[in-house]
């Protein structure tokens, strides 16, 4: 059904040795398991999430990133221009589209002062319109 991403903080056993063990349940014993595991790493983590982007129609406008693991300082940019960026919280950044911001479907980038990053797609400022099709017969 999909990956889900997970992360725990270990920062507190900093400089110790500790032992991560991943067990997994099965609810309904009839069924075969199969876990498959992508990249794991024990590091802080500190990439930014996206799970929703609310662009606004017109611009000049707000643009609302929600998500995860937002740092204070973290950017916004739309189409590889920054744009000013307010942090609101771990799961909320704010950013101001002004005039000149590319329009239409671009990629919207969050930041973090690190350099990790994560992308989303959007539609700037600008309704999407799929083209009237008529067949006479």
């Amino acid at each position: 059904n999909g990956w889900t991403h997970a992360w725990a903080d270990l920062t507190p056993w900093a400089g110790k040795q500790a032992v991560v063990s991943i067990e997994l349940r099965l609810q309904n014993n009839t069924e075969p398991l199969a876990a498959f595991f992508d990249e794991i790493s024990v590091a802080p983590w500190r990439t930014p999430r996206i799970t929703s982007v609310d662009a606004p129609d017109a611009l000049p406008g707000v643009i609302t990133v929600h998500g995860d693991n937002f740092e204070q300082g973290a950017v916004v940019s739309v189409a590889d221009t920054p744009l000013p960026t307010t942090f609101v919280d771990a799961q909320t950044l704010t950013a101001e589209a002004g005039k000149n911001t590319p329009v239409g479907p671009r990629i919207l980038w969050v930041a973090n002062p690190g350099g990790q990053r994560a992308g989303a797609e959007i539609n700037l400022g600008a309704p999407l319109f799929l083209p009237f099709v008529s067949m006479d017969n």
